[in-house]
């Protein structure tokens, strides 16, 4: 859901001094601003069903009364956040349109001997996203196995190279460059050049997608998964839970096998989705992307003890997806700002000054391990990795 990237960026600030900070901004970065006869950056007030993002958007008188800023506070447990509004049928998120990736998961899994090191061993080396012309490059979801589980193999690796099912982004929410820009438009975009430079200061993440956005290349922009792992407890939660349930699946594969293992499998997910929310994940990453898609893959290895204790260790790089875009007829409630409809920002596309793009990542490798028993069920005492110091 990044229709609603970045859209605070003078956060925590009473309006004067953030006047005055972004004049100074402007005197320094040499760039074209507003006086209080021009323009305001703040945008118009609107309701979730406002078609705005016309000239009018960029001048206070077209909105309503504004609440008076509060003060700013050192202490960041002072600020509550306002909840986003959120349409999962609005285009955020998963579009899954496939076309096959010849290269991925074409060789069979093959027994290898074991290499002392987990199964990683000192020829690993990081996922690298291959893009494509219409997203990124990976598995064909057909060719997954439906449970996140590759065939099993004796030892504690396995061969074959694993890529995250292949991601298509959404149609565009708005054509670029259909209408050509105008002085208000150019006012406008220098306003959100301005903020972005200042969302550097607390929110690194939105401030980066907003830049990009307004570079206006269109191309590809990374993301720090470890960053949104460490920082977002309901996302590295999931991710456990994922984990957990594919050690299970392990467990139960090599309990219908029989012996004692060692046994692994190779991790290969689907996309699974994560739904943003302001007040749980905080504002830097629901600003910066709000909700995307997630994939893991890696392998497990699971073993019998004599005393039919299982002890199992997930290895998994986590892989995300979404789309930076804008959606008219949405809007984003922005603390000490107000209502800011989406097709304020838009209308920067259709002028041709900012263009949507696709957001991806990869992160470090994220590895737990434990033991089972059919008593105690998983009992985890190890983890390393981005998301495990919660």
């Amino acid at each position: 859901m990044a229709a609603v990237a970045g859209a605070v960026f003078l956060v925590g600030m009473p309006d004067r001094t953030a006047g005055l900070i972004d004049s100074g901004i402007c005197a320094v970065t040499g760039g074209d601003c507003l006086d209080d006869t021009e323009g305001d950056a703040s945008p118009s007030q609107s309701g979730p069903d406002s078609q705005g993002g016309s000239d009018e958007t960029s001048s206070p008188e077209g909105g309503g009364d504004w609440p008076e800023s509060p003060a700013a506070s050192d202490d960041p447990e002072a600020y509550q956040a306002q909840p986003l509004i959120y349409q999962p049928d609005a285009g955020n998120g998963v579009t899954p349109t496939y076309a096959s990736y010849d290269a991925a998961n074409d060789a069979s899994v093959q027994t290898v001997a074991d290499d002392g090191d987990g199964g990683r061993g000192d020829d690993f080396t990081p996922y690298e996203t291959e893009h494509t012309e219409n997203g990124t490059a990976g598995t064909d979801p057909d060719d997954l196995p439906d449970n996140g589980l590759g065939p099993l193999s004796e030892g504690t690796s396995v061969d074959g190279e694993l890529h995250p099912p292949e991601w298509t982004p959404p149609a565009p929410e708005t054509e670029w460059g259909s209408d050509e820009p105008t002085e208000d438009d150019e006012d406008l975009h220098a306003v959100w050049e301005r903020r972005a430079f200042l969302a550097r200061m607390g929110l690194g993440n939105a401030a980066s997608n907003m830049a990009h956005y307004l570079g206006n290349s269109g191309e590809p922009h990374e993301q720090d998964v470890n960053d949104m792992l460490d920082s977002v407890d309901r996302f590295s939660e999931a991710v456990e839970l994922q984990q957990d349930r594919l050690v299970q699946e392990a467990i139960d594969q090599a309990l219908a096998e029989g012996g004692e293992g060692p046994y692994t499998f190779p991790v290969n997910t689907d996309w699974s989705g994560h739904r943003g929310s302001q007040d749980e994940d905080g504002n830097d990453w629901y600003l910066a992307s709000g909700s995307w898609d997630y994939s893991q893959t890696g392998q497990v290895t699971v073993a019998q003890a004599e005393d039919g204790t299982w002890s199992y260790q997930i290895e998994t790089e986590i892989h995300m997806r979404d789309q930076y875009d804008w959606h008219p007829g949405l809007t984003a409630p922005v603390p000490f700002i107000g209502i800011t409809p989406d097709a304020e920002l838009a209308r920067l596309a259709e002028a041709g000054l900012a263009q949507e793009f696709l957001m991806y990542g990869t992160s470090d490798v994220v590895t737990r391990g434990g033991t089972y028993t059919e008593e105690d069920g998983l009992v985890p005492d190890t983890a390393n990795g981005p998301g495990t110091d919660r």
